[in-house]
């Protein structure tokens, strides 16, 4: 089975590998030319080194350089500038257009995944915009103690104050800026409004949906404590499947996205073990069964972070998971030998419950908008019986795989 599960894993990632993300856009050659068709998008990582372009689905693709083009943009998306990237060596890449005017900023993400920004004024040089975090140690003569605190220095805004100076009325934003792309925009964008000049900016993009199904195998164990103060571990292996919806809002980074899940599960714990006799047998052994059934529904609300920029994009998640457990039966059976009787006894289950959960997987893009996804994840809850002294809270690990679609 894993060999198998292995040689499948390969073959999507094979698959995936080979896969485009052609969608409507344009480039602008060294003439001034505009080339109409479809631009290959794979993330900020891979489109700041190369542009792969096509005039129709049908034609041959070509892949251009900075050096080979003026920019080019995806319609209704990213939009990007072939300029000198500023260094020691200077190399031209293809820098992200944030706000495009009289003051431009600009974003770059290296081969990393680090982004970095950038400002320009006019035909002035790109100027970084950088903060840096010292620690400072400070040293008590009076305690004889080392204190250790971090200091923000934020360059960034200096660089902007200088080339804003011109227009106090957006300059008195800077304080309080940080240095992300949404507030970097505001700032360029209220420049080139009090300046009066053209500009492009970047949109907002809306919030998307994407909905999966998904099923697998959950291996769980719960612990039975019985009358003689004796912990039982029970453990249970049993298939699951569910659905999920991934809201993908617009504001917040790509990388950032929340699942809301509906997981179907049902659970069947049996063991049998010679316990500790009570009463009249105190001091024998008796045969005895336990037996623990349920059927359960988990709705687990999840923030997940997936590393984009990769042809197999890895993510990892966690949050809350709240139980509904509509059917249960939970039994323990003691086995006199004497009367040659079976006395059961009822053990009470709770209706729902609450814990947390956590994992990572990795996404493997077949198109646009269908993916398919593998994935490990752990879960912990609280008690499983009314009674805190019958059965524990489960603690579980499950492997499962699905399909995403959608916007």
């Amino acid at each position: 089975m894993k060999q198998g599960l292995l040689l499948l894993l390969l073959f999507v990632a094979l698959h995936a590998r080979a896969q485009s993300d052609f969608r409507p856009g344009y480039a602008l050659t060294l003439t001034g030319d505009t080339l109409r068709g479809q631009v290959d998008y794979r993330g900020n990582t891979r489109n700041t080194r190369v542009c792969q372009f096509r005039s129709t689905a049908s034609a041959a693709t070509t892949e251009y350089t900075p050096d080979q083009l003026r920019g080019y943009g995806v319609s209704g998306g990213q939009q990007y500038l072939s300029t000198e990237l500023p260094g020691k060596v200077p190399t031209k890449v293809f820098m992200q257009i944030i706000v495009q005017g009289g003051l431009s900023i600009f974003r770059y993400t290296d081969t990393d995944d680090k982004e970095f920004f950038y400002a320009r004024k006019g035909a002035e040089p790109l100027q970084a915009l950088v903060q840096r975090d010292t620690t400072i140690n400070t040293f008590d003569k009076y305690t004889r103690l080392q204190t250790s605190s971090r200091q923000r220095q934020y360059f960034y805004r200096n660089v902007l104050w200088s080339r804003m100076a011109d227009c106090p009325a957006a300059q008195v934003m800077l304080p309080k800026v940080s240095l992300v792309q949404s507030e970097l925009a505001k700032v360029g964008q209220a420049y080139n409004q009090c300046k009066g000049t053209a500009q492009y900016a970047v949109t907002k993009p809306a919030s998307r949906l994407r909905y999966s199904v998904m099923a697998g195998v959950y291996q769980s164990a719960v612990l039975a404590l019985d009358d003689a103060e004796e912990n039982v571990a029970l453990s249970s292996t049993r298939p699951t499947f569910g659905a999920a919806v991934q809201i993908l809002p617009g504001g917040f980074s790509p990388k950032l996205s929340l699942l809301f899940q509906a997981m179907f599960l049902q659970q069947v714990y049996d063991k049998a073990y010679n316990g500790k006799g009570m009463g009249f047998f105190a001091g024998t052994t008796v045969p005895r069964t336990i037996h623990l059934e349920l059927t359960s529904v988990r709705l687990p609300l999840m923030l997940r972070y997936t590393f984009l920029n990769r042809t197999v994009q890895p993510y990892i998640q966690g949050g809350p998971v709240a139980v509904l457990n509509f059917n249960s039966n939970a039994t323990r059976s003691d086995y006199n030998s004497v009367n040659k009787t079976t006395y059961t006894r009822e053990v009470p289950i709770r209706s729902y419950g609450f814990g947390v959960m956590a994992g990572g997987g990795l996404a493997f893009a077949l198109h646009q908008r269908h993916s398919v996804f593998v994935e490990v994840r752990a879960d912990m809850f609280d008690n499983t019986s009314q009674a805190r002294r019958s059965f524990s809270g489960m603690r579980g690990v499950s492997l499962m795989g699905g399909y995403t679609f959608g916007n």
